[in-house]
């Protein structure tokens, strides 16, 4: 994956996370507007590495990703009011996305041996990594050319979902 690519998909991942997180997004919709104030602590690391400039708004970088979710990858849809919801590919896309990640940001999960026994129990080894039982790793996070643009409790969201999902273990 190059540097461009890992930025579109680093930016599908903090949208699609806000979707899936909120479950009045779901059934309400998500607008732009809503994303804004979701993601306002990004807006220094895309600021950073290109993606937002300053004569381009924030929120016009998020309309943009919005509808490329929308009418490309199709993991959203618009409801009667025009706002997103999720759509026909979210279930299968999300986690696909999610192991791309990972993939590429080179996370390593330090499993210790109480958890390997627990291994089959997803859940138990989310809340040990929520609660810092479990540490993890970003191996990329001294390559600049990988541009990572989460934040330490968003690529903890994409840790404790690589195991929700059964990526890494």
């Amino acid at each position: 994956m190059k540097a461009k690519s890992s930025v579109l998909k680093q930016k599908e991942f903090l949208i699609l996370m806000v979707m899936y997180e909120h479950r009045e997004y779901q059934q309400m919709g998500l607008t732009s507007t809503n994303l804004v104030a979701q993601l306002i602590e990004n807006k220094s690391l895309w600021f950073k590495v290109g993606q937002v400039r300053d004569n381009k708004k924030f929120e016009t970088a998020l309309k943009g990703d919005l509808s490329r979710l929308e009418q490309k990858l199709r993991y959203l849809k618009r409801n009667s009011s025009g706002k997103y919801v999720m759509g026909k590919y979210f279930e299968e896309g999300f986690p696909t996305l999610i192991s791309q990640l990972y993939e590429y940001l080179d996370v390593e999960i330090e499993f210790q041996e109480h958890v390997m026994a627990n291994r089959i129990d997803r859940e138990y080894i989310v809340q040990e990594i929520r609660d810092g039982k479990i540490p993890f790793s970003v191996l990329s996070a001294n390559d600049e050319k990988k541009m990572n643009m989460l934040t330490d409790e968003q690529m903890q969201k994409l840790v404790e979902y690589s195991v929700k999902f059964g990526i890494s273990i």
